[in-house]
């Protein structure tokens, strides 16, 4: 889809939820059960404006306070406030631990979508994120620094599902700037966080130079969102496989395992089993993320060689055993593996 400019920003936006609930249930008669992840960031905040203006929308929001920084108590009244001038339910949630000494960022974020998901469970509602155009694009340059594949390159995907709740991001196609245009013609007031302006994050320092790539070598949002929107389509071509593989070797619940013969491996493409082995190890671990992909790559070329040789050494991964017997392979969870 063309980046969409000229036209008045809050059309825009209420056109681009509209299209999504559209894409979410072909009956628009029937009122839709929202909740919006609202952080009291600009992009949260006019993300609720926004279903605030829609019919047809059973909406309520959801600020989550991590108890890291002072200023979220702040963050969580200016939404109370806001979403009480809107008359529209506002729920606090608090994260009820203290968060560990390192990877602060990442736990917040865990935590965050646990909360998140448990409303929406209980509500029956669907979750409305505020990412954007510019988010979009900043992860495109991020994942391509890291060196990332096909999956990580396509970026975040419109409509997807995460514990057997739907997650929306209705905004992906408004850019950073109609977002700031919103937010200031309607006099919607937000808290910026600090962590936005420090460069020895990523994302940051890729927000504030990615411009040079347009003026050096010609490289426009147009062509990286035509980018990521085709990248997208590759994702999801490897996904339908993926899903396909999942449906023929069904995790064994009762065994914690699962089970197929070796000869599949080299039946398909060697991604597509990358990222089918990738989902069960996910899926037996009960993790949010797999293993690291370059161990999954290798335990992968180990499971390659032996449908040539008939040998494998059994191995472990993510505390689960992976062992070959008559030309079968198993992939099972154990407890108290170590690696």
């Amino acid at each position: 889809m063309k980046i969409i400019v000229g036209k008045d920003p809050i059309t825009v936006g209420q056109k681009s939820i509209e299209n999504t609930l559209n894409l979410l249930s072909n009956d628009t008669k029937i009122k839709q059960k929202i909740t919006v992840a609202v952080s009291g960031g600009r992009d949260s905040m006019c993300l609720f404006y926004l279903c605030s203006t829609m019919r047809n929308i059973d909406l309520d929001v959801v600020s989550v306070n991590h108890n890291i920084r002072r200023k979220s108590v702040k963050e969580n009244r200016l939404v109370e406030k806001f979403s009480n001038e809107l008359n529209v339910k506002c729920i606090t949630k608090f994260v009820g631990e203290r968060p560990p000494k390192n990877g602060v960022e990442e736990w917040a974020r865990i935590k965050r979508y646990d909360i998140l998901i448990e409303h929406c469970k209980k509500r029956n509602s669907i979750l409305f994120l505020g990412h954007h155009l510019d988010d979009q694009i900043e992860t495109f340059w991020l994942n391509l620094k890291r060196g990332s594949g096909v999956l990580g390159l396509a970026g975040m995907k419109k409509i997807s599902e995460r514990n057997n709740c739907k997650i929306v991001r209705p905004l992906l196609d408004i850019s950073r700037k109609d977002i700031s245009t919103i937010v200031a013609k309607h006099k919607i007031k937000f808290i910026d966080d600090r962590m936005n302006f420090n460069r020895k994050f990523s994302r940051v320092n890729i927000r504030h130079n990615r411009n040079k790539a347009q003026r050096l070598l010609g490289i426009t949002d147009d062509r990286l969102k035509l980018c990521v929107d085709n990248l997208r389509q590759t994702a999801d071509s490897i996904s339908f496989f993926v899903n396909r593989l999942s449906l023929d070797f069904p995790l064994d619940l009762y065994k914690n395992s699962v089970s197929f013969p070796n000869k599949i491996l080299s039946e398909f493409p060697q991604e597509i089993i990358l990222r089918w082995l990738a989902f069960n190890f996910q899926s037996l671990i009960g993790s949010v993320y797999p293993p690291k992909f370059e161990k999954i790559k290798r335990v992968y070329l180990d499971m390659i060689s032996a449908t040539k040789s008939d040998y494998f050494r059994k191995r472990t991964l993510g505390h689960c055993s992976i062992q070959l017997h008559k030309n079968i392979f198993k992939i099972q969870y154990l407890k108290n593996t170590k690696e």
